[in-house]
């Protein structure tokens, strides 16, 4: 997302700067001057204005507005130390609204409404432009689709294998020799033949499909691009690089992409890189439900609960997940939903995964076996 910040005051413009620099934003330009932030309006082409609203000459109110008039879709959010703007201010439909000293923790609060709003905007501009959305659906079958339309069918099978080598080694080295070696394995001279003829074939599909190099593209050396948002792998894994942990900033991606896996990559495609790959998504996500059930556990408990379940119906051999799910219903005494979950525990331990069963887990069960003797 593209923004622009206009401040009479350089300090909160460079305090703002350092809040944002930690969220997925450009910050293409910053004004202490809104006449000159108004001329460069059309440059800067801003998704996002930040701006103050009590400056000399062009406040920020009369700013918004006409920067509104140019790029009806910008998202404006307002920052000033006056409350007594509020009210006035939402005749421009202002995104946001932060008193000023700004905060880190108003920023983060903001910046999920923000994304959420762009993410919708988008959309609607895709839509009408060509009234086309494309999906790149690596979770379950493998599908390329557009709405309103049938999937992209692939002129060969050697296509479609080259498409999810290129999505499951995108921001990786992808060597030339590799890919041939990977799909054909006939002689040098004609598998260097049949490779080219199958990057042509799908560079042409994709064209015809309407997938243009803004959405997806590789080039000669094979450096693969994919728009966010599109593709749900390439998605999971820029999350996976950057993020450690679950937070208020990340929760929505995180659910997102929890929300369109279940349990299957590539399904429809048997290669030793898709194999490798779903077997990766599977850790990845098996990480992934734990941080958030850790997240949700002084915050939420039904969520806490409902992840983990999630992730045992979509990784049934996933220990971590049962002990997690086992402690939870020992502390809470949920004596029914313990014992239910201790057979299945048990049985993949032993039948499964050929792992002794925690002590812990053992000794709570007959506790439980002893009380309803006694009883």
């Amino acid at each position: 997302m593209r923004v622009i910040i206009v401040d009479d005051e350089r300090h909160s413009i460079d305090l703002l700067c350092y809040f944002l620099k930690k969220h997925e934003v450009e910050i293409v330009a910053t004004y202490i001057d809104p006449i000159l932030a108004l001329n460069n309006t059309v440059i800067d082409k801003p998704d996002i204005l930040f701006v103050d609203i009590e400056m000399p000459e062009l406040n920020g109110l009369q700013l918004a507005q006409e920067i509104k008039s140019r790029l009806p879709d910008v998202i404006i959010v307002f920052i000033t130390a006056f409350a007594g703007y509020a009210i006035e201010s939402f005749q421009v439909h202002p995104m946001d609204y932060l008193l000023k000293p700004v905060t880190a923790r108003q920023i983060n609060k903001m910046m999920d409404s923000i994304m959420r709003q762009f993410m919708l905007l988008t959309l609607e501009r895709e839509k009408g432009s060509n009234n086309r959305i494309i999906q790149m659906k690596c979770f379950g079958k493998f599908e390329v689709l557009s709405s309103g339309n049938e999937a992209m069918k692939f002129p060969t099978t050697k296509t479609k294998e080259l498409m999810t080598y290129l999505i499951c080694k995108a921001n990786k080295a992808i060597y030339r020799d590799e890919i041939m070696s990977l799909l054909f394995t006939g002689k040098e001279g004609l598998d260097r033949n049949n490779f080219y003829v199958t990057v042509s074939r799908l560079k042409t599909a994709l064209s015809s499909y309407g997938i243009d190099e803004t959405l997806f593209k590789f080039n000669k050396d094979f450096e693969v691009f994919i728009k966010k948002g599109i593709c749900d792998l390439y998605d999971l894994t820029v999350f996976i690089r950057s993020n450690t942990r679950i937070t208020e900033e990340n929760l929505l991606e995180a659910e997102r992409l929890i929300g369109m896996y279940d349990g299957e990559v590539f399904s429809n495609i048997d290669t030793d890189w898709t194999n490798e790959i779903s077997e990766w998504v599977e850790i990845q996500m098996e990480e992934t439900m734990l941080l958030m059930a850790e997240y949700y556990k002084e915050k939420a408990v039904d969520k806490y609960e409902s992840i983990l379940k999630k992730l045992l119906n979509i990784n049934a051999l996933s220990s971590r997940g049962y002990e997690e799910l086992l402690g939870f219903y020992m502390e809470s005494d949920k004596k029914e939903k313990y014992k239910a979950l201790f057979h299945r525990y048990t049985k993949v331990m032993k039948n499964d995964l050929n792992l002794d069963i925690d002590k812990r887990f053992i000794k709570y069960m007959d506790l439980q076996i002893q009380g309803e003797l006694i009883g």
